[in-house]
């Protein structure tokens, strides 16, 4: 239950999650009135201060510490509570609201910290796209949604030819420095929705939700073209071995998938290496 009140919290647009929160401050606020200024609630005010930090951002959160404290003053005042001096009441709120900043940051750096370690268990050291695991995710969920709305995706399985003579000649440490540059050419030819992978060793794999055979042409000729041009002084040239399948019919799973596709790009590699094959799977 909570995993799926959380998703639809990620999912939800800006507006509408700061709809949410003032709503729970509205409901908090009234039952503070209702049950009287003799009985606190204070702590359920930074309900929406936490879920407002949590899921748009220490900016909404801060601002949502500073409604709560305000309403949470209007309530004591409106429910008669008389001080000995007025300013107590001004006081009482003023530390209300800086007790929900302080959660309000702490909640900010922790969800910070949580999505940096989150990233890093999903990201490959040396290329800085996503590894095996996170990627096999990404394809089911693509294969999920396309299955659902009937769509065509495509995957492509780029292998880097005669690899292993750049770390001999070269180093190991050119030979990372390559497969850094070769994922920044592949993230910058892919769109926002695209994802990229290093798979392992010297294999990358691409994959591009809602992607006919003709789309697919499109990005990858774009792929060819900046991976050729990417050779200089410093960083050795590198050719590419490239299988794209477009899938209109759904393979069994995402092994199953990349198994096909990594199969033509086999195919590509023992007809003579530094060219792509494109398929549709229909």
């Amino acid at each position: 239950m909570l995993k799926k009140i959380d998703l639809l919290m990620r999912n939800a647009a800006p507006l509408k999650l700061d709809l949410i929160t003032l709503l729970m401050l509205a409901v908090i606020g009234a039952a503070d009135y209702l049950t009287g200024y003799e009985t606190s609630l204070s702590f359920f005010y930074a309900i929406p201060v936490a879920v407002s930090t949590w899921y748009t951002g220490k900016a909404t959160g801060l601002a949502i510490s500073v409604i709560a404290g305000i309403i949470a003053y209007a309530v004591d005042v409106s429910s008669g509570h008389v001080y000995s001096n007025p300013f107590i009441g001004i006081w009482n709120a003023l530390m209300r609201i800086s007790i929900s900043i302080l959660i309000s940051r702490t909640i900010h750096k922790l969800h910070m910290s949580l999505e940096r370690e989150r990233r890093l268990a999903r990201t490959d050291t040396i290329s800085d796209v996503l590894n095996r695991r996170a990627f096999l995710e990404q394809l089911e969920l693509t294969m999920r949604v396309a299955a659902r709305e009937g769509q065509a995706f495509t995957l492509c399985y780029i292998d880097l030819d005669d690899f292993k003579s750049i770390n001999d000649h070269h180093g190991h440490h050119v030979g990372d420095a390559v497969l850094r540059n070769v994922a920044s050419i592949l993230t910058r030819c892919s769109r926002q929705t695209d994802h990229v992978a290093r798979f392992g060793g010297d294999e990358f794999l691409m994959l591009f939700p809602h992607t006919d055979l003709s789309k697919a042409h499109t990005i990858i000729d774009r792929v060819q073209t900046s991976l050729s041009a990417s050779g200089s002084v410093d960083m050795p040239a590198v050719r590419c071995s490239i299988g794209v399948i477009t899938f209109k019919k759904m393979p069994e799973s995402a092994s199953d998938a990349i198994r096909r596709v990594d199969e033509l790009m086999y195919g590509v590699k023992k007809s003579g290496k530094n060219s792509v094959v494109f398929r549709e799977d229909q």
